[in-house]
């Protein structure tokens, strides 16, 4: 709108000045309003609605005054461009995962309530939460599992394999020293292990995906109890062969969502 205002103003000296600069602080305001939404589109649009103050001060140097094929140019780019671009900017738009994640103690909750998430009516299956140490490693090692499977969509029919999903648990991909349980002749011991804690994260699954009414295809639990999880309901994981696994047996497309936030993992698994 503004540069049609500033069109009509080329031959009115300051009025002019002032509207191009009201217009080009509009440009910026949105950029940075929008920022976090951007999709190409809009990025796309804005490039342009910037772009175009350049021929407006072209006309006004050259003191052009029926400018008519421009003016339509914009009121065409307006009218499609910018409903299209911020359309596709809030259907493609994903909720943001905190940045860690921590263990001692459930804090369990599953709901059937319908979210419009940017117009998709994403629907809450299941969700629960578990709260742990911050600083401890094997906290760290579970924030890491969590954002490897977050936003991990599962088809109809399709399985989930959290082996296949977090893959190896080294260093260099993010996780850290911790300990881990292993069955000896003598009993249960804790021995160093790389990526120890990260059994947090898939028992926290194992509860969500249950209230889900997914079916599990294979699960394991510890050979010793752990103190995050009641005796029964936790499940261990090791690389490479001992998994959790589940199928999406629902007639929708699923989708893994975690959250970390003040010392609490989240897990939802959403449908559409």
């Amino acid at each position: 709108m503004l540069h049609l205002i500033s069109l009509f103003l080329i031959d009115k000296g300051s009025k002019f000045i002032v509207v191009f600069t009201l217009n080009a602080l509009l440009s910026l305001a949105v950029f940075l309003l929008f920022y976090n939404q951007l999709t190409l589109l809009s990025g796309v649009f804005i490039g342009m609605n910037v772009f175009l103050l350049i021929p407006l001060l072209y006309f006004r140097v050259n003191e052009i005054e029926n400018n008519w094929g421009l003016m339509a140019c914009m009121m065409l780019i307006l009218a499609v461009g910018f409903p299209k671009s911020f359309t596709t900017a809030n259907a493609l738009a994903q909720p943001t995962p905190s940045a860690s994640l921590t263990g001692q103690g459930w804090f369990k909750s599953t709901s059937e309530v319908n979210v419009d998430i940017h117009n998709r009516h994403w629907r809450i299956i299941s969700k629960g939460s578990m709260v742990m140490k911050e600083g401890d490693p094997g906290t760290v090692n579970a924030k890491v599992a969590a954002q490897y499977i977050n936003h991990r969509i599962v088809p109809q029919g399709n399985t989930f394999s959290f082996n296949e999903t977090v893959g190896p648990r080294t260093e260099n991909r993010g996780f850290v020293p911790s300990s881990s349980y292993m069955a000896t002749e003598e009993g249960t011991i804790s021995v160093p292990d790389i990526g120890g804690g990260i059994c947090r994260t898939s028992t926290l699954l194992n509860y969500v995906v249950i209230n889900a009414k997914l079916h599990v295809l294979e699960q394991h639990g510890h050979t010793a109890a752990v103190r995050y999880a009641n005796p029964g309901e936790d499940t261990a994981v090791a690389w490479p062969n001992l998994d959790y696994k589940f199928k999406n047996n629902k007639n929708e497309l699923i989708k893994i969502i975690t959250k970390w936030d003040k010392g609490r993992l989240t897990i939802e698994i959403w449908g559409i």
